[in-house]
């Protein structure tokens, strides 16, 4: 990890916790904390550890990470972050409208392989489209994020 301190890591590894919680209703617990965890926070650099911790952390999940990305995206309201976001939910709704394409959708298989597909790994690359892109991490997870939402 980049950006995330170790305050970071134990802030994202706790936010399912709660006293009396089961095992189960961690996820709801986290959903539940993130928006506040996320509002509270008006440092721009924190908000890229915070939210990359709780991406590890949380296994990229988009409810989870939802109020930290809103976040993110309102502090740097302008730049790569922002270019991730539209870039990857204009990927996604292209995506969509390929997956619904006869060919491609005997050829990929189903609704889950076609969506986890065009998801980036890499931080620098090329997209199907053609499309270059040279991200770091938050971007990236910014992207798919994106994806995710137009897909």
């Amino acid at each position: 990890m980049r950006y995330a301190t170790p305050k970071d890591i134990d802030r994202a590894a706790t936010l399912g916790e709660h006293k009396g919680a089961t095992h189960s209703s961690k996820w709801a617990i986290a959903r539940g904390k993130a928006s506040t965890m996320a509002n509270a926070i008006t440092d721009k650099k924190k908000i890229l550890g915070r939210l990359e911790a709780v991406a590890d952390k949380w296994n990229n999940d988009s409810t989870i990470l939802e109020p930290f990305i809103h976040k993110c995206l309102n502090l740097y309201p302008e730049g790569m972050y922002r270019g991730a976001y539209a870039l990857g939910e204009k990927y996604g709704n292209y995506a969509t409208k390929l997956y619904y394409s006869k060919l491609v959708r005997d050829n990929i298989g189903g609704y889950p392989i076609a969506k986890k597909a065009g998801k980036l790994k890499n931080l620098k690359g090329r997209l199907v489209t053609g499309v270059e892109y040279d991200y770091d991490e938050i971007a990236l997870i910014i992207f798919n994020y994106g994806y995710d939402k137009g897909f």
